[in-house]
């Protein structure tokens, strides 16, 4: 055992003793020849077999024991990080394996030796794994480092034989704690760059509106909102793990960012919903005539939307709406308070109209605006006379000689059966709607007298 760190010198010998062993071997087998070329019968030469058995075992443990010290000597003096602590670990079991089966065969100082030196490492190897796993990162070296009193800084190169020599292994249990805080600050990370990707790879649909090739809306947003909530969900119980705060900031700045990505996209499709129908609404000139204030918010709001909606189409990357922080929220902010003003003017608008001619009180806001948008073409009203008087289905425009269209002057009122009853006065069609409807509705009861 006293040559065992020197395994050069002792497998030098055991070299020469396998050349003169292969030397004696090749002479009993001429020996052999000649035996056979007298009928006399070959010798049986037990003790030259027995002695190259017995070589054979004594140069297999002196190999592994020279394979030992090589491998300790890597191990121990290399780079920690270069470790390849798994297969470590496998090679370690298959040597104490190996030095305890020669050990049982041979039973000499030298195997007991390897076989003590195996069983020591071997107990070393769960804290070398957990000092060796892959979720290992500067933050928890620096707390290692800091319990042995020792000096950290990152990058620092330190080698197992440092590590022992600063007694690591009589801090086991921190190694422990540690090394399974990493692997779950580990997984945490793992399902954030999970989330991240995923909505690196999220993109919104565009629809063109009305087949326009420069308006545009957002188009289905079911698997956008599943993945947010999903996510949100999932983020939350990350910042509920006892694991979370080597990783905490990362998880945080995410967990706002979906926060705010889900206020933008709410008031983004409250925008889409109401700019949808006020659109449709002030294309009108006569409403816009009629609103020109609110017509102005529209058009602002209009241009801040079409302009937005063409930069998504371009770039339909869905992070992309809150890469500036809150701007894209505040822009559609300021337009739904725009938008709530309009929509709330349009009412009290609609209203002085129902006030001034109640009748409009049977028709929905859509039916009242589709006749407001039409002022100039007073048959606009026809499709809404039967909501307004009960069994009128319309009214007669008179169309005066030499004109292939009616003219504004109604002469007559039509019920659904088809019954026609003259008014005794011309009604002339001119003017505010509910002005010339309230004398269409004189002319119904001055006819009935007549």
């Amino acid at each position: 055992a006293t040559n065992f760190d020197e395994t050069g010198i002792v497998l030098g010998e055991l070299d020469v003793v396998k050349q003169r062993l292969g030397q004696l071997e090749e002479l009993s087998k001429q020996y052999s020849e000649y035996q056979t070329l007298f009928n006399i019968d070959p010798y049986n030469y037990v003790n030259l077999t027995t002695t190259m058995d017995y070589y054979n075992t004594v140069e297999a443990l002196w190999t592994a024991v020279d394979k030992w010290n090589d491998q300790q000597r890597n191990v121990l003096h290399n780079p920690f990080v270069d470790i390849q602590v798994e297969e470590l670990a496998k090679d370690v079991a298959v040597a104490f394996k190996d030095a305890y089966a020669m050990h049982k065969k041979l039973s000499n100082d030298v195997t007991a030796l390897l076989k003590d030196k195996a069983a020591e490492f071997k107990l070393k190897i769960p804290t070398i794994l957990e000092l060796g796993s892959p979720s290992m990162k500067d933050r928890h070296w620096e707390k290692i480092f800091k319990a042995l009193n020792q000096p950290w800084y990152p990058g620092i190169a330190f080698t197992l034989d440092n590590l022992i020599a600063y007694d690591i292994f009589e801090f086991k249990d921190l190694v422990s704690e540690i090394s399974a805080t990493s692997s779950g600050e580990a997984q945490i990370e793992a399902s954030l760059n999970k989330i991240k990707l995923g909505w690196e790879q999220t993109k919104f649909t565009c629809i063109p509106h009305r087949d326009s090739k420069e308006m545009f809306i957002l188009g289905g947003l079911e698997d956008i909102l599943m993945l947010l909530e999903d996510n949100q969900v999932t983020l939350q119980t990350m910042m509920g793990s006892r694991f979370i705060l080597g990783v905490k900031d990362e998880v945080d700045r995410w967990n706002k960012k979906l926060a705010l990505l889900s206020e933008t996209l709410d008031e983004w499709v409250t925008c889409q919903r109401n700019w949808m129908y006020l659109e449709t609404i002030f294309c009108a000139e006569d409403i816009q005539k009629q609103l020109p204030i609110e017509a102005q918010k529209f058009q602002l709001v209009d241009k801040n939307w079409r302009t937005t909606m063409v930069r998504t189409n371009d770039d339909p990357s869905v992070l992309k709406a809150v890469e500036n922080g809150s701007e894209m929220l505040d822009q559609f902010k300021v337009s739904n308070q725009l938008l709530e003003e309009i929509q709330k003017s349009l009412e009290d608008y609609l209203e002085t109209k129902r006030m001034a001619f109640p009748r409009f009180y049977f028709l929905s806001n859509d039916e009242l605006l589709e006749i407001l948008s039409q002022t100039r073409d007073p048959r606009a009203v026809q499709p809404h006379l039967s909501k307004c008087f009960d069994a009128i289905k319309s009214v007669h425009f008179e169309t005066l000689p030499g004109q292939s269209t009616p003219s504004n002057r109604i002469t007559a009122m039509v019920s659904a059966e088809g019954e026609r009853v003259t008014f005794p006065n011309v009604v002339v069609a001119q003017g505010p709607v509910e002005m010339w409807l309230l004398e269409v509705e004189k002319a119904m009861r001055d006819s009935l007298y007549t």
